[in-house]
């Protein structure tokens, strides 16, 4: 099953679990890896260039909190590394607003703890169907779907949907978060929808965002 509105973008290949001896056992290994999938602007398009910051702190990862709100917090036990990248592709004065697309990888210590981040994942749009990713920014009416790999290469997969808006442009807008897992690998991709692009494009970056990253991955991973 696709992304919605997606190319249905399928890597060859099936989702057999990469040797152990592959995956990353250090903070460096584990950050080395993370930089050379997060995907930067010129995987999502031509359009797009970083945002400003452009890269997360090092040794921390997104965190949904108690209150709904993500904060960046130190790396917990059970992760080596974490790198998230934003981008946008900035509004060109015709209608169309920013469309911002942030790409994170979190290198877990092992395929156990990666796979209950991902039940964590669920768990987390049930508690909080509307969130705050930032200061002046709300997403409401998210649902969470697992389902199968929607790329034949990954061994695990989530589709968030919701609202998006922000104080600065307005909404709601489509909103969407992916994510895969390959081994102690997660990879997603978040896209927040503005004025001028539907839902179908807002997917359609998604998905490209999420295809080109777990071809890297299966690159790194080797």
């Amino acid at each position: 099953m696709p992304l919605p509105g997606s190319k249905n973008p399928q890597p060859s290949g099936s989702a057999e679990p990469p040797a152990p001896e592959s995956l990353p056992g250090t903070f460096e290994e584990a950050l080395a890896l993370a930089r050379a999938v997060a995907a930067e602007p010129d995987v999502l398009g031509a359009d797009f260039v970083r945002q400003s910051p452009y890269e997360s702190a090092p040794r921390t990862v997104p965190v949904l909190d108690r209150s709904c709100r993500w904060q960046r917090e130190a790396l917990p036990h059970e992760v080596l590394a974490g790198l998230s990248r934003s981008s946008e592709a900035p509004g060109d004065g015709s209608g169309r607003g920013p469309l911002r697309v942030t790409a994170h990888v979190t290198v877990y210590r092992t395929t156990a703890h990666a796979d209950a981040a991902m039940a964590t994942f669920l768990e987390d749009a049930l508690r909080c169907p509307d969130q705050r990713p930032r200061r002046g920014e709300r997403v409401t009416s998210l649902a969470s779907l697992g389902e199968k790999p929607v790329f034949l290469d990954a061994e695990d997969h989530i589709l968030e949907v919701g609202r998006y808006t922000d104080d600065v442009h307005g909404g709601p807008h489509p909103y969407l978060w992916a994510a895969n897992r390959v081994g102690s690998v997660v990879f997603a991709v978040s896209v927040k929808g503005a004025d001028g692009y539907d839902a179908k494009t807002v997917s359609a970056t998604g998905s490209g965002a999420l295809g080109s990253m777990l071809t890297d991955v299966r690159r790194e991973l080797r």
